[in-house]
């Protein structure tokens, strides 16, 4: 046998002796380490609650007004300031203040509320504004709520006579980017101008017809990274050349169960038959399915309408409900995929 065979033969035992090993320590205890020491008990250990935080909402500011100048059509000015009303469970009550501006327009009020002994404040807010003027009338009141990475916007419109305006508030510290996108009849669309910069403790304003283009029926999401943003769409309608009314739409997260409380339909609407009471509705998901609707009177919990609509992937779809008298209703939404 030569040198360089003895050499081959000698590292073949070698790596079984090797194997052999590691299969042994495969069977074998491992030591233990912890904290203090190998080969002793776990290191002890303490549970720590977190301090709660401070609490805070966003409300509406002012109510906006579109075109009131003559020189520059898309210039946004304050038509009616907001009235706040607050209370907590406990403590001294939140802290208003307006510090969430709307630059050249206006501010709206974030209400804080500190913990109480260590312990989260349950706190509530609302504003509301009432206004008689010659492009806008009507009364409009909406809740103040927390910051959100995400929201969808499902009642926008984009057609004659109607105004809408999309309203994102950061109440936070630090600057938030926003991503817009637009679902309507061709899907899914990023619209130009679709990436916003919101400041720490200011608001952006952006009319929807600018952003929806040709969708007369538009569903929104909002997306924000760096900082939770809060979302609202204030709509206001002119009949001829009349105002006919003005509201706040807050920003929702998809579900498969849903409730619209208190539809009110007026003796006027329930007449004129042309322009019926509608639920627009968006699966979220990406996939077909389907929502079970039913229309359901509030004083009698009689059911008057119902009927399933079937969503395609990524577009709104609108059910009118015909003939419904005058009075107060309750739609019920159930969906076999998440739906705004």
């Amino acid at each position: 046998m030569t040198r360089r065979t003895i050499r081959i033969v000698a590292g073949s035992a070698a790596g079984v002796v090797l194997a052999a090993a590691a299969v042994a320590a495969s069977f074998a205890p491992w030591p233990t380490v912890s904290a203090t020491g190998p080969g002793t008990p776990a290191a002890p250990q303490i549970e720590v609650t977190p301090a709660a935080g401070q609490t805070v909402l966003a409300c509406d500011g002012p109510l906006l007004a579109l075109g009131r100048d003559a020189a520059d059509a898309s210039k946004l000015a304050s038509a009616a300031d907001t009235a706040v009303t607050s209370g907590a469970a406990a403590g001294d009550g939140p802290v208003q203040e307006a510090d969430i501006g709307l630059p050249d327009v206006g501010t709206a009020t974030s209400v804080t509320q500190d913990p109480v002994d260590g312990a989260p404040v349950s706190v509530a807010a609302a504003t509301s504004a009432s206004l008689e003027e010659a492009d806008l009338r009507g009364f409009a009141a909406s809740s103040c709520r927390p910051g959100s990475p995400e929201s969808w916007i499902a009642g926008s419109a984009v057609e004659t006579g109607t105004t809408d305006v999309l309203v994102i508030a950061n109440p936070s510290d630090v600057t938030a980017t926003v991503q817009l996108s637009v679902y309507g009849v061709d899907g899914r669309t990023t619209p130009a101008g679709g990436e916003i910069a919101v400041p720490a403790h200011e608001q952006r304003a952006v009319p929807v017809a600018s952003i929806a283009g040709g969708e007369e029926t538009p569903v929104i999401r909002v997306i924000a990274e760096g900082a939770p943003v809060r979302t609202s769409l204030q709509s206001s309608t002119m009949r001829t050349l009349d105002p006919y009314g003005v509201d706040l739409q807050p920003g929702v997260l998809p579900a498969r169960e849903a409730v619209v409380p208190h539809v009110h339909v007026t003796q006027r609407a329930a007449q004129a038959g042309e322009d019926p009471t509608q639920v627009r509705v968006l699966g979220t998901s990406g996939e077909s399915g389907s929502v079970d609707i039913d229309v359901v009177e509030e004083d009698s919990g009689e059911s008057v309408f119902s009927t399933t609509a079937e969503l395609t992937a990524d577009v709104p779809v609108s059910v009118g409900f015909d003939g419904l008298e005058a009075g107060n209703y309750a739609v019920r939404l159930s969906g076999d995929v998440p739906f705004v």
